[in-house]
């Protein structure tokens, strides 16, 4: 089995974290998608994760994307997208690739990400709104977030909100919208081990706390809190458990000693 190269140089202070890929030849740009039997796969699933970066790495893993959304679909199992947009990966054939996830996006029940992100990663426009290289907090307002929802049919559209002082020091919350309204979670003052993973962890918690019945904001909050953790552990994987969230949604944040 063929696995992908990532390195990184952790950033501080005013260094900005640096990350370079290899994943030519991984196993996921190699595989097909009829060595996968999707209808075994979702046959008792209730949700179905998918990252934008997946279908933009080769033609068969966005072959296997589709035919595992279309699956997922017909069993009618909740899905979710990540745009992740990595602008490394998007230096050839940009606007193949917004087609090609604008037709993907359409399978979604819940996507995060934000209006630039979908500016990006699907073309998105609105008449008179530079999303991309104007002002961001334009992008996370009740308006342009129901439009967005709205455009691609969405349940929820879920953004992260990050103030990056340094690359040592970020404020972190989010928003999300239902198309109706717009909620904004707390903010954590982080100083931060390691930031990768966090968007993950957010996006982990989120779903956590949508299925396992709690409500939007709440849900949101959970979110929140888990990937501020996250920010304190280094490494990819936030070793934590849900009462350890549950815990700081209560707390002040102050990271006192627990006796």
């Amino acid at each position: 089995m063929a696995f992908y190269l990532r390195i990184r140089e952790i950033g501080a202070s005013v260094r900005a974290s640096s990350v370079i890929y290899d994943r030519a030849d991984s196993a996921i740009t190699k595989a097909s998608a009829d060595e996968f039997d999707f209808d075994a796969v979702f046959a008792d699933a209730d949700l179905f994760h998918v990252s934008g970066i997946t279908p933009v790495l080769s033609e068969s893993a966005r072959d296997i994307t589709f035919a595992a959304l279309k699956s997922a679909k017909e069993h009618g199992v909740c899905i979710s997208f990540d745009l992740n947009y990595r602008a490394k990966l998007w230096t050839e054939d940009v606007e193949g690739k917004q087609a090609m996830l604008r037709e993907m996006i359409e399978y979604a029940d819940i996507c995060f990400g934000n209006a630039r992100d979908a500016a990006k990663c699907l073309g998105y426009s609105e008449d008179g709104i530079d999303f991309i290289n104007g002002d961001y907090t334009i992008c996370v307002d009740e308006t342009h977030m129901s439009n967005v929802v709205k455009a691609y049919n969405l349940k929820y559209l879920v953004t992260t909100l990050r103030n990056s002082i340094s690359a040592s020091d970020n404020g972190w919350s989010a928003a999300v919208c239902d198309g109706n309204t717009l909620y904004r979670g707390k903010q954590y003052d982080l100083h931060i081990v390691d930031r990768v993973g966090g968007g993950d962890s957010f996006a982990s918690g989120f779903l956590h706390g949508i299925t396992s019945g709690m409500s939007m904001e709440k849900s949101l909050e959970f979110a929140i809190a888990a990937a501020a953790i996250k920010h304190t552990i280094p490494g990819d994987i936030n070793y934590i458990k849900e009462d350890e969230v549950l815990a700081l949604m209560d707390s002040d944040g102050s990271g006192r000693v627990q006796r």
